[in-house]
């Protein structure tokens, strides 16, 4: 822990109210309904039976209030007479006291019943309590989404309708106010991204406050999120244009402006120190928690869920290849009034497709003209699309059910003529079928997605109902974002995602990954506790993909292998989730195994939905695995392999084996030809345990150029390892815009440190640590340069200093920069034990394996032990 609060809480078990005893029955109301038994057990056959769970909800919400049976029954049954509805009402008592047990109700008298809150915990009730004892953390997780999310009861009456609606917005100011004072903490502490998620998902409830996009918006910024600041201002004012024809004030478009205008500004540097600040003083920064994090995670989540870069793809490719047809919707009711609602379905379910700009789909007025018969009844569906060029189909109908109109669609394959996906039935109450046609767009052009993407179709749950549209479109952009390596960016987008559809299980996990990458376990934590990632019924590859972040995050690598392995058994071996399974196992210290899973692997088919065509994850592991096992000829061929053109990435890989070969001129005239390329943001640096993801390094010739030299010298060239390095200082140098950035001055001071230049390298090592004293990296390297050079003093200093960060923090950096320490003043027990210590951590095996400074070690038994790769 870093001392921040918690912003979900674990409400796994009904937390402790005002000193009451634990109930025995737990009842979910906010989000989809969940009523749990006593003994633990889901009461499935009651939230199936909508006035039984109705009357519950109703006397539960109200708890420690008595209801006249009579009143009762005016909201329930207002249809029957005295006698029939008090037999109902009976009725509906007895059947749940016999689901839930006979102690669910206290009477007073005859006439009156109320839930006995002693045994009953109710969501709606916490919440409320939570939010007047000050505990607004609390609040905000218990709120799972609207109260009865669509849920819908025929026959009951205006009045059980308006009480829902009234509550409903109760429970909505409340979590707002609980959100407000969330992230009024979250700004007064600094946790400028923390805040812009909850100001994200305020906004999803809100949606024309413009106050909550102000705040948004300065969040973002503030989290260094530029681009997620402008995203979530254009898609207010689009917002505001298409629903009230207004545009966002004054005030609000001068803040666009000014952002529009403006750099993002930069992180404002503590004041310098002349010696390093201890540990309590300097406020944590949120760091990534390894080397390489956003390809192990990435591989383990978004390949393992249902993230897909299929909305990446170009609309030219997806127009070659698909073309949907939206036929006439059968109106079923009985009553040709509500016919227009079938045209309406079809008008809306088909301009939405048009919108996504992803397929092509036939004009719904071809179908008007030709839908038909002379008669007015529709066209046979399948004959329909044949003779409009379609290989997909969506149809449907929709039925009368009391005061309410079903919606259900198909979509159909139409060269097999098989349904594919099914939607609905979606319910809306017959006054208001434009809810309901909105509905059947939205997850129509879900089902719609996972029918034209192969990989998400292999991994489609058809249990469980797909997301709504505008709920996955920001969860698709935030994949897209992460494997792109912005995992900020990526964790907005996914809250926002789960803002819209708090059952969507795949946005909950990928908010997990994100964090994971940001080193907040803290949040990856709650949210594997959440009580819906728990439920038995969880899709058993999400599942197992949760427990996998959860591992990374903690560094416990032979659990996340173990449950990879496990995770891989019931997925197809030519899967690209494999790819996580290679991961894994080199974060494990396995090559062998990743090599085994990379193989049974082809890139160019099985890894074809990453937006990198090159597959750098791919390549790279299995590089990295043959390289670790000593086979350099193999991963020269593999190197090779990668791609038909020549990327910074590519002669990263290829170095590496030459290294290995010891073939030092042919490493100098690759590094030479990295020279003239230009800069490559999206690979990962790595360059240090806590420095990956900053937003000052990026994939540049001074990275491959550190790379290369360390590689030269722990593969014993020495001389080659110093000309590496001064070659590389010399480009930087020439680089006259840029190099007394952080990013090249970093780079220099490690460049420096291989070619023996200790002086000149310890000073600009201090001056890095006077501008950003609680950064892991620069502490670290200093205190070994310190040491180097003999200044006991100080690097005993700095040793204590990394010593005192909370594991959370440090990782396992501060582990490895205490064991380069201890060796360096002459302490190689010590310095084995604290290599031991980064591995129980979660050290990354490459990482160690390329420093030099460890690499003294390596005529140790011992040291052989801990770092040689296992089978």
């Amino acid at each position: 822990m870093d001392g921040r609060p918690e912003n979900v809480l674990d409400t796994g078990t009904p937390p402790r109210v005002s000193g009451r005893p634990l109930p025995m029955i737990r009842l979910q109301l906010l989000g989809a309904a969940q009523v749990t038994r006593s003994d633990g057990a889901a009461a499935d056959t009651l939230v199936a039976q909508p006035k039984r769970l109705a009357l519950l909800a109703y006397l539960a919400v109200g708890a420690d209030t008595f209801h006249r049976r009579d009143s009762l029954l005016a909201v329930f049954w207002p249809e029957l007479d005295q006698f029939a509805a008090r037999r109902a009402l009976r009725n509906t008592l007895y059947q749940l006291r016999l689901a839930l047990g006979d102690d669910l109700f206290s009477s007073r008298g005859d006439e009156e019943v109320m839930v006995d809150s002693a045994k009953v915990w109710c969501d709606v009730v916490a919440l409320r309590e939570a939010l007047a004892a000050g505990k607004p953390d609390e609040a905000v997780a218990l709120y799972r989404g609207e109260l009865l999310d669509g849920f819908h009861v025929s026959n009951a009456g205006e009045t059980f309708d308006e009480w829902l609606e009234r509550e409903r917005t109760r429970a909505r100011d409340l979590m707002l106010k609980a959100l407000t004072a969330v992230v009024d903490n979250a700004e007064r502490d600094g946790r400028h991204a923390d805040a812009a998620r909850w100001a994200l998902r305020a906004g999803a409830l809100a949606p024309f406050d413009e106050a909550w996009m102000r705040r948004t918006v300065l969040a973002l910024d503030g989290s260094g999120d530029r681009t997620g600041a402008m995203q979530a201002y254009d898609a207010f004012a689009r917002r505001l244009a298409a629903e009230l024809e207004v545009e966002p004030s004054a005030e609000a478009r001068a803040l666009f402006e000014r952002l529009r205008a403006t750099r993002p500004a930069a992180a404002i540097a503590p004041p310098p120190e002349m010696t390093p600040a201890p540990p309590e003083t300097t406020p944590a920064r949120p760091k990534p928690r390894g080397f390489r994090w956003w390809p192990a995670i990435g591989a383990a989540v978004f390949v393992a869920g249902v993230a897909i870069a299929w909305f990446a793809r170009s609309s030219e490719s997806a127009t070659h290849r698909r073309r949907v047809i939206v036929t006439v919707f059968e109106n079923r009711t009985g009553d040709p009034r509500l016919d227009p609602i079938g045209d309406m379905v079809v008008d809306w379910v088909t301009r939405g497709i048009l919108q996504t700009g992803l397929v092509e789909v036939v004009d719904p007025r071809v179908l008007f003209a030709r839908g038909r018969t002379p008669q007015g009844q529709p066209v046979e569906p399948i004959a329909l699309a044949r003779r409009n060029g379609a290989s997909t189909l969506v149809t449907g109908s929709y039925y009368r059910s009391g005061d309410s109109i079903l919606f259900i669609a198909s979509i159909i394959d139409v060269a097999t003529s098989g349904v594919v996906r099914s939607v609905g039935p979606i319910a809306a109450r017959l006054a208001r079928p434009a809810e309901g046609v909105d509905a059947t767009r939205s997850r129509v052009l879900t089902s719609l997605v996972s029918v034209l993407d192969p990989h998400f179709a292999a991994r489609w749950n058809a249990a469980v109902p797909p997301p709504p549209f505008e709920a996955y479109s920001p969860y698709v952009a935030g994949a897209t974002q992460f494997w792109s390596g912005h995992p900020l960016r990526a964790e907005s987008l996914f809250a926002l995602a789960e803002a819209l559809d708090t059952t969507f299980d795949a946005a909950a996990i990928g908010r997990a990954a994100a964090a994971a990458g940001l080193g907040d376990c803290a949040t990856v934590d709650s949210i594997g506790r959440e009580p819906r990632l728990q439920r038995p019924s969880l899709d058993p590859i999400d599942a197992l993909s949760l427990r996998i972040v959860v591992a990374h995050c903690h560094g416990r690598n032979e659990e996340m292998l173990r449950l990879v392995i496990e995770r891989s058994r019931i997925i197809p071996p030519n899967s690209p989730m494999q790819v996580s399974t290679a991961i894994a196992a080199l974060w494990a210290n396995r090559p062998a195994i990743a090599i085994g899973a990379l193989r049974r692997m082809n890139p160019a088919t099985d890894l074809d939905w990453l937006p990198n065509s090159d597959h750098m994850d791919y390549w790279g592991s299995l590089s990295e695995a043959y390289h670790l096992l000593g086979q350099h000829d193999l991963e020269l061929v593999a190197a090779r392999e990668q791609s038909p053109r020549v990327t910074l990435d590519q002669i990263f890989n290829t170095i590496r084996a030459l290294a290995g070969l010891r073939r030092s001129a042919e490493v100098m005239r690759a590094l030479d030809t990295s020279f003239a390329m230009p800069p490559e943001p999206d690979l990962g640096t790595g360059l240090g345990p806590n420095t990956y993801g900053r937003t000052d390094l990026t994939g540049t010739p001074a990275w491959l150029g550190t790379y290369a030299s360390r590689e030269l010298m722990v593969h014993g060239d020495t001389s080659a390892a110093h000309e590496a390095a001064a070659s590389t200082i010399a480009w930087i140098n020439a680089q006259a815009a840029d190099r007394t950035t952080m990013e090249y001055r970093t780079y220099k001071v490690w460049l420096e440190e291989a070619q023996d230049s200790l002086a000149p390298a310890l000073s600009m090592a201090r001056t890095l640590v006077a501008e950003d004293t609680g950064n892991v990296d620069f502490r670290g390297t200093f205190g070994g340069l310190a040491a180097a050079t003999g200044d006991t003093a100080m690097a005993r200093q700095t040793d204590a200093w990394l010593a005192a960060l909370p594991a959370d923090r440090g990782s396992w950096g501060s582990s490895f920069y205490r064991a380069r320490i201890a060796v360096l003043l002459g302490r190689p027990d010590d310095g084995v034990a604290l290599v031991r210590e980064s591995l129980e951590r979660g050290a990354w095996p490459y990482f160690l394996h390329t420093d030099p400074i460890l690499h003294r070690l390596a005529r140790r038994a011992d040291y052989l032990k801990l770092t040689e790769p296992r089978r």
